[in-house]
């Protein structure tokens, strides 16, 4: 042992004389360690994946997304599972599906159109008509003035006890140039009501006048979460009629105060119109006002100008509306633009002090309905009809597969549309959504089902459009 231990005293001796005369030994040894390493670590690596064009088919490992997507090797492909920790990873985008009507799942959003100013119902719904998501979301994207503002307090007030209105609208000859405006708006209306308030409800009430010349007295759809009934109903109405100057305000009256409201909602009836209502109807309008604002309930009253010249209303419609307004503990104004209706009416239906903060979330609202959902844009570039079947179905209906079908037009989903237009079977909610999608892709004047009703179209009429779509 000891002869071992003085032959490697040596060795080390000689190894020190040797690179303290030779330094470029160490540098040699070092070198070779650096390589032999490098060697061991690639001899050890997997193989590297092979290039080309061939795609590879990702199966989602979540429980609820069974549809199977093809995604191209050198893409990041997302997978969002139960368990939010196992997220995997591959190359460059995400993995798009359409969640099953019970999951939640959130979509990915990217700018893809700047197009489509109708359209875009539910880009900042988010809540999918549950009573969390968009209205926070709207008022983190503003500025600090809408954070600190008076309708953020109101909106979580309206969260919890419930949102009605109905708009009561003048239909007579003298008033098309306003309903075009207000169809114009509804959609972007309809979308800021519930990015502030989900749940909030909806209907729609049309007057003229009582007479033979009138084609009707009221026309009606009953405050309802279906916002495609509404906006349905809303291209279904023209202006005509209404020879004289009074027309049938207390009918309409009657007709939004008598609704089947929800017991602890706020309930704001707007009527707008030209026209005051007939004399002997006065007393009975105050009592009918009266009696619908004892709880929770306000009627206010927009008077439209006598002409597109002047910004003031007859006198005596201004000064009926402003008795209606009064006796409905409500506010009376003066149409600020015809295009601005709707709007008018939100800023009433949430408080005048709330008015500068709808102006921007108005803003936000249209600046964000300019994106489409790219996980909807896929299901009906694909032609998915199951997903589509599923999306439409539920309630309220999945408006981002509304808004693609409409923004693709691919032959296949429209044809599908159509013939659900057709199946009385079909959800009565759904069938409005075909409606409003197919009456938008065949560029049609008004939509082909009866939105007043739940009876689907016969078989004839469903071959015509069909018909039409071929073409």
């Amino acid at each position: 042992m000891s002869n071992w231990c003085s032959r490697s005293e040596s060795f080390q001796q000689l190894l020190a004389r040797e690179l303290a005369r030779a330094p470029w030994f160490l540098l040699s040894l070092v070198l070779h360690a650096v390589i032999l390493l490098l060697l061991s670590w690639l001899i050890g690596a997997p193989p590297p994946r092979q290039g080309g064009t061939a795609s590879a088919q990702i199966v989602l490992a979540d429980a609820d997304a069974d549809i199977q997507l093809e995604a191209a090797p050198d893409e990041v492909v997302e997978v969002e599972t139960n368990d939010m920790s196992e997220a995997t990873t591959e190359p460059e985008t995400q993995a798009r599906y359409l969640p099953e009507p019970e999951t939640e799942t959130a979509f990915e959003r990217e700018a893809f159109t700047e197009g489509l100013d109708l359209i875009g119902l539910s880009t900042v719904r988010g809540s999918k008509g549950k009573s969390g998501g968009g209205a926070e979301d709207i008022f983190g994207l503003g500025s600090d003035a809408l954070r600190r503002g008076s309708l953020r307090g109101t909106v979580a007030k309206l969260r919890n006890s419930g949102l009605e209105i109905v708009f009561v609208f003048d239909s007579t000859g003298s008033m098309d140039r306003v309903l075009d405006g207000a169809k114009r708006r509804i959609f972007r209306m309809v979308e800021v009501l519930h990015t502030l308030v989900p749940l909030a409800r909806i209907g729609i009430v049309t007057y003229r006048d009582q007479g033979k010349a009138e084609d009707y007295v009221t026309r009606s759809v009953a405050v309802t979460h279906d916002v495609y009934r509404v906006m349905n109903f809303m291209h279904t109405i023209a202006a005509g009629g209404g020879g004289d100057t009074e027309e049938a305000v207390l009918e309409g009256l009657k007709v939004a105060t008598t609704q089947r409201w929800q017991p602890d909602s706020r309930r704001v009836v707007v009527v707008i119109g030209d026209a005051a209502p007939h004399k002997s109807d006065e007393a009975g309008l105050r009592n009918v006002v009266q009696a619908f604002t004892r709880t929770h309930a306000f009627v206010h009253t927009i008077a439209t100008p006598d002409t597109a010249r002047t910004n003031r209303a007859n006198p005596e419609t201004q000064r009926t509306f402003q008795n209606i307004a009064r006796d409905g503990k409500g506010q009376y104004s003066v149409l600020e633009a015809e295009d601005a209706v709707l709007q008018q009416v939100l800023s009433l239906a949430f408080g005048s002090d709330s008015r500068r903060d709808l102006d921007e979330v108005y803003a936000l609202v249209e600046k964000q309905a300019r994106r489409t959902d790219v996980a909807a844009l896929d299901v009906v570039q694909r032609g998915d009809l199951g997903a589509i079947d599923r999306a439409l179905r539920r309630e309220p209906v999945d408006d981002e597969v509304v808004k693609a079908a409409i923004m693709m037009r691919n032959p296949s989903v429209t044809n599908f549309l159509v013939e659900k237009l057709g199946d009385q079977s079909f959800p009565p909610h759904g069938r409005q959504a075909c409606a409003f999608a197919v009456m938008q892709i065949l560029e049609l004047r008004r939509p082909a089902l009866d939105p007043e009703a739940d009876v689907a179209l016969r078989p004839r009429e469903v071959e015509a459009l069909l018909r039409r779509a071929a073409r």
